[in-house]
């Protein structure tokens, strides 16, 4: 059989499969545990997170990130490192597989690039201690997973090229992709990842050919043979440049990030909710002249477990209304401390801690609605909910902003309970439950 009937076969062969899982189930992307990140939007502090040398931006002023029509683009030079990456992560679900892609491509000419400038695109952790991901650095492209901080496997840019080299149909190119994908052109890297702690890492890329048809490379395959895939598999989609010291400036372009879970898993589905009574005492009309009432974060143990922020009840004393706000803000930009496991939470089973003991958090003074300016808290917005004093019936409380299965708590963040009243001062609650959903 010829060459180009051997490699249609293959071809119909590998998209039937990209249907069926590791298992030889048929599964369908209908899932609602993923993420959907369009580079047509804006960055937000919600969806998007952008580290620049180690130091998180959440303005995206940075110079080395600009927000261009269609796109996101990455600057650096010299030992610059700018990170790029999705807030959520994603939730790892037994007997499914996972899907991510992130459109990616230098901006530079592909001639004027040198080996000193490096473009990653991942899904890894915050550190990049777990990583499946592709390097693209002219002369060191890769495919690699990094386990714990080592890396376990890694496929050379070199062994692409043996791959059914002796023949090449029509535009169809074989071999090495990147002999004939320019770097500086527009291409999704997108990987499938079987977990159970001991499946494969299945590189893809896909870019459009000079004919304009699209093609999708399977690169190969990576795994850990020696002993479990990586220490953690609730990861973020990731681009990162990083410059060697002394390489000139370069940029790279980010387009829309994609994850999922291939099957029908809910995102969040066990509850976590404590009481706490009697608290406030001193709650006046403005966010930013009260104290937080509580503050949540995750156990500096459990820091992999999804957590989810939901909506909280409470009963405000007497007759007064009162409303809280639930926000997210950097571990050092609050001065909460002695965290504990509330009095209903078993430290077993639960991945989050608490504190009545803060007092700050950063705040902006910014225009209002209601005319003129003031102080509020200069921090994202994960839920909210107002009751009046007279109805202590808990399902009076009315939900808060916010697309309830994006408010994830990341795993370095504080949530802050904030309250405010109408006019009064002195108020206090009668009790609190700041509910919260986790996949453990």
């Amino acid at each position: 059989m010829g060459g180009g009937a051997s490699g249609a076969i293959r071809d119909l062969e590998q998209t039937v499969s990209q249907s069926d899982d590791a298992f030889g189930n048929r599964i369908a992307d209908t899932t609602i545990n993923k993420l959907d990140i369009p580079a047509i939007y804006p960055p937000n502090t919600e969806r998007h997170r952008l580290v620049v040398n180690g130091v998180e931006d959440r303005t995206f002023t940075s110079p080395n990130f600009a927000d261009v029509p269609g796109r996101y683009q990455l600057t650096g030079s010299d030992g610059d490192v700018v990170e790029f990456s999705t807030r959520e992560q994603l939730r790892y679900v037994p007997n499914y597989e996972l899907l991510f892609g992130l459109a990616t491509w230098y901006d530079t000419a592909a001639d004027q690039l040198t080996e000193g400038q490096r473009l990653y695109a991942e899904l890894s952790d915050n550190e990049r201690d777990n990583v499946y991901g592709y390097e693209f650095t002219p002369g060191n492209t890769r495919c690699r997973m990094v386990s714990g901080g080592d890396l376990v496997a890694e496929l050379p840019e070199s062994e692409w090229g043996n791959r059914d080299a002796q023949h090449e149909v029509g535009n169809r190119r074989a071999g090495n992709p990147f002999d004939h994908i320019p770097r500086d052109q527009p291409m999704n890297p997108r990987g499938s990842v079987v977990w159970y702690g001991v499946g494969p890492f299945m590189p893809r890329i896909s870019y459009t050919r000079e004919d304009g048809y699209q093609r999708n490379e399977l690169l190969g395959s990576l795994s850990n043979t020696d002993d479990i895939a990586t220490e953690a598999i609730n990861l973020k989609p990731k681009v990162v440049l990083e410059a060697d010291p002394g390489a000139p400036e370069f940029t790279v372009n980010v387009g829309s990030i994609g994850a999922l879970i291939k099957g029908s898993a809910q995102e969040f589905n066990r509850p976590r909710s404590a009481l706490l009574y009697d608290l406030g005492g001193e709650i006046g009309p403005t966010y930013a002249g009260n104290a937080p009432v509580l503050a949540k974060r995750h156990a500096p143990d459990k820091q992999n477990v999804s957590v989810k922020v939901d909506v909280p009840e409470f009963s405000p004393e007497g007759t007064v209304t009162v409303d809280i706000i639930v926000v997210a803000v950097d571990a050092d930009a609050t001065d909460a401390t002695d965290w504990a496991y509330s009095r209903q939470g078993d430290p077993q089973n639960t991945a989050v801690q608490y504190t009545t003991n803060v007092s700050t958090f950063p705040t902006e003074t910014r225009a209002v609605p209601e005319g003129g300016t003031a102080e509020v808290p200069d921090a994202r917005l994960m839920a909210g909910s107002v009751a009046e004093g007279a109805k202590n019936d808990p399902t009076k409380a009315e939900a808060g902003p916010g697309e309830e299965n994006k408010r994830v708590l990341g795993e370095d963040e504080v949530a802050l309970y904030i309250p405010r009243t109408a006019g009064s001062t002195g108020v206090s609650l009668n009790w609190l439950r700041p509910l919260n959903q986790q996949d453990w």
